[in-house]
């Protein structure tokens, strides 16, 4: 399902999973189009719906073999490229797909002029990666809890216990959260989530 609004789909969902089925294009517009290429779009979605699916069919399966070994490069791919994001991560299969069925349908139907931008796609992938924090809520979550641990060193234990309740422990070089602390910073914040 393709949805378009003002806000992101991910504002209005409360469930933490959504966000790891869900691609959010943004910065997206069709450059060079005039003002009624929105109407024209609809109205071309509404008279050919389907067209095209036989027709893709017939082409498809002299190629399918192929195809399916390619698509495992297409993922593959696109895992390696989510690495630093977990939500990425986990829409890298549903991402990877859409650049293929692209590819796909540039080969199948070239003759006719089709022509999807692969490299548009691409660097949308990358600005989710490396842009859209905001659907990472569990990373989102652990800067939040550090910079409270930051900003309230005097409830961090390093070399002398602090005087008020611990929130955090500091040895060899490795920081850890208490589980109370995290808890209860969870439970703060669990309606002022981001998204």
């Amino acid at each position: 399902m393709l949805t378009s609004g003002e806000n992101e789909i991910l504002a209005y969902a409360e469930a933490q999973g959504v966000a790891a089925r869900v691609i959010p294009i943004t910065k997206f517009s069709f450059e060079g189009e005039d003002e009624g290429f929105s109407g024209k779009l609809y109205t071309s979605f509404t008279d050919n719906y389907g067209a095209i699916g036989i027709e893709f069919l017939n082409r498809w399966k002299d190629k399918r073999t192929i195809y399916s070994r390619e698509f495992e490069e297409y993922r593959k791919m696109y895992l390696e490229k989510s690495v630093e994001n977990d939500v990425a991560r986990r829409i890298s299969l549903h991402y990877s797909f859409i650049v293929f069925t692209g590819k796909v349908l540039n080969d199948l139907f070239n003759r006719e002029g089709l022509d999807v931008d692969l490299n548009a796609l691409e660097a949308l992938f990358y600005n989710i990666s490396n842009e859209n924090k905001a659907v990472d809520r569990p990373l989102l979550e652990l800067e939040q809890l550090l910079e409270e641990i930051d900003s309230n060193r005097n409830r961090l234990y390093v070399d002398y216990e602090p005087t008020q309740t611990i929130s955090a422990l500091y040895h060899n070089g490795e920081l850890y959260l208490t589980p109370a602390y995290i808890k209860e910073s969870l439970m703060q914040n669990k309606f002022d989530l981001p998204g």
